[in-house]
């Protein structure tokens, strides 16, 4: 027994704790050529129009590539290859748990050349079952709150419900004490609230909130012990430019 308790322990000092849910995006796509033949080993570079941050990968054997963990926010992205004409595709919008598909077909001719296109609006999400919507800034800053709570705004996204006092409202016909609120990719409910989940740790004030998603059904594996839904939470990261806010809140009696 004392063996036993002894390896226990050791493995105990190498355990690793599983990272909460990232409050990000995932951009992927494959790269073709004109006859719809894939093109290995293209350079990709995507850039956050706000921060100036880029990323560069290549594209593996089958044309694909992936970059997970993007901060919600507006991309670009450039691709070229050799003996191609370089493309890019612009103000691609990145949400909070979006898996966003970006695919390039590349037309023969010289790398000084360059195809550059404006992204559309974000298309139907066909990279997951989960079923759900967005309540992006402009919701949050511009419909009015009681409270000034922006996780109210939820019941705007069809089959929630808000009941009661709770911290998080009815998901799907689902009781509230089975749903997940997360804040930046950490847990938001309190461990001593998950029968009724009637207090959350921190509410965030609304101009701080850059968006959150809500998750209805079907929900991915990250999430898979939650028998409700999910709201996805993430505050402003700020860019390179200066902002900030100025507001008056008064409530008569």
């Amino acid at each position: 027994m004392r063996h036993v308790s002894f390896i226990a322990a050791l493995l105990l000092l190498f355990t690793f704790d599983l990272p909460g849910q990232t409050p990000t995006g995932t951009m992927q796509g494959v790269v073709t050529d004109q006859t719809g033949a894939t093109v290995a080993a293209a350079k990709v570079s995507v850039v956050n129009l706000g921060t100036n941050e880029k990323k560069d990968l290549t594209t593996d054997t089958s044309g694909h590539y992936v970059v997970p963990f993007l901060t919600p926010g507006t991309y670009s992205v450039s691709i070229s290859a050799t003996g191609f004409t370089g493309a890019k595709e612009t103000n691609i919008k990145i949400d909070v748990a979006q898996n966003r598909e970006v695919d390039f077909a590349l037309k023969v001719g010289a790398v000084s050349e360059q195809v550059e296109v404006q992204a559309s609006l974000t298309p139907l999400d066909t990279e997951t079952s989960t079923t759900g919507q967005l309540i992006d800034s402009r919701k949050v800053v511009d419909l009015p709150l009681n409270g000034r709570n922006p996780f109210s705004l939820a019941t705007l996204v069809p089959g929630v419900n808000n009941v009661g006092n709770a911290s998080t409202p009815h998901i799907g016909g689902s009781r509230n004490a089975v749903n997940e609120e997360q804040l930046d990719g950490m847990t938001n409910i309190l461990p001593e609230n998950n029968v009724g989940n009637n207090v959350s740790a921190y509410t965030p004030i609304v101009d701080s909130v850059q968006e959150f998603s809500v998750q209805t059904n079907s929900l991915a594996a990250e999430y898979g012990r939650f028998g409700g839904g999910v709201i996805n939470l993430v505050t402003k990261s700020g860019t390179n430019e200066w902002h900030g806010g100025l507001f008056e809140f008064q409530r008569n009696a």
